[in-house]
């Protein structure tokens, strides 16, 4: 590692013992998944001149970009060459009892489900090839609500474009899910199943534009009724947009926080989606950050999907990347509060409301 140690000054960490209130562990506490982001730099760019460093980070943030605004496309779809009608019920099975966060039991084991029995659909959807006019024409066709869901093709481009939400099927998960076969498809619903169409293009055009009868999201309906369908990457929109700005997330540190005040959430994929949300709600209120220590496995495209799968889910809090904080901080299990003022702090950790958080930190000034 010799010769690295600048490196480590991109974080600009200040190491040292700083004055704390340190309330110890209050709540379960999770363990942190991801590998340090120095760590996994140091062991990718050793050897490397700084000019080097720099250019493969430059590199780094590119390819990032790039991977959200050009999504890969869904291999094992084909154009329609004949009309095809089926249906898809999304009946649930449970096969345990399953509670939410607070301990509610939402179904017991061996309860079957239908969320359409309850809920209804918001609007329809259309998956598309976005680089085909004649799917863009049929697509533009459609009265109604409908989602645009690309299986190949720029959503935001297009979005920018057309002016309208575009999204796309990351993965194939939701063709795969919905058995589709041949694009272009379109989805509606039909009392208590989805009814599922491959048209033939040529047909598409010239037929009557129709109008779905829904009332609810989908992905809302899936997720929530649904829990072992896992909704990531689909709808990724708002989420890809969000990926064009992934530099940020070395920006404002907490490691480097050292003369203004800050309100931190140290956490880990590891930790439930149900405290992310919960946690993020409460941290859009009180300008808080979450800060993760690493990317998942090394790999970019796996924390771009998990980003993705958070942003979908409502979960909009700022996420920064600071491993330094961690150790900063003494961050060994996640979730960990940190409210900063100067080089004093407040910390504790465990898996509890941010308002309970803010209420042992209440009248305790860091010192």
């Amino acid at each position: 590692m010799k010769g690295n140690h600048w490196i480590l000054s991109f974080f600009v960490f200040l190491n040292g013992v700083l004055p704390a209130t340190d309330l110890g562990i209050r709540g379960h506490g999770f363990p942190i998944q991801e590998e340090s982001f120095a760590e996994f730099l140091l062991k990718e760019m050793n050897g490397l001149s700084r000019e080097d460093y720099l250019k493969r980070q430059e590199l780094a943030k590119r390819k990032l970009v790039y991977l959200a605004k050009h999504p890969q496309p869904v291999s094992f779809l084909r154009e329609a060459k004949e009309a095809r009608t089926f249906s898809f019920d999304p009946s649930y099975i449970a096969p345990e009892e399953l509670k939410d966060i607070n301990g509610k039991i939402i179904c017991r084991k061996g309860e079957r489900i239908n969320p359409l029995e309850t809920r209804s659909l918001s609007s329809g959807l259309l998956f598309l090839d976005g680089e085909n006019e004649e799917h863009l024409s049929w697509a533009k066709k459609q009265l109604g609500s409908f989602k645009w869901i690309l299986t190949k093709g720029a959503p935001i481009t297009l979005e920018e474009r057309e002016r309208i939400p575009v999204y796309f099927d990351q993965g194939g998960k939701y063709s795969s899910l919905f058995r589709i076969q041949h694009i272009p498809a379109r989805v509606t619903q039909s009392e208590s199943v989805l009814l599922i169409e491959e048209i033939p293009i040529k047909e598409g055009l010239k037929e009557h534009s129709k109008t779905p009868l829904m009332q609810e999201d989908l992905s809302s309906i899936l997720f929530v009724s649904n829990p072992l369908i896992d909704p990531d990457a689909l709808l990724l929109a708002e989420t890809e947009k969000k990926c064009a700005s992934f530099p940020e997330l070395f920006s404002k540190s907490p490691s480097s926080n050292t003369s203004a005040s800050g309100f931190f959430v140290f956490i880990s994929f590891s930790v439930p989606v149900e405290s992310w949300k919960d946690l993020s709600a409460e941290l859009e209120n009180t300008d808080g950050i979450f800060v993760l220590k690493g990317i998942p496995h090394g790999s970019f495209k796996e924390f771009a999907s998990k980003i993705a799968e958070l942003r979908k889910l409502g979960i909009n809090a700022p996420i920064q990347i600071d491993p330094l904080a961690f150790e900063k901080y003494g961050i060994e299990h996640v979730p960990a509060f940190v409210q900063t003022e100067g080089q004093m702090f407040n910390k504790v950790v465990g898996n509890i409301p941010l308002s309970t958080v803010l209420e042992l930190f209440k009248n305790r000034r860091p010192s």
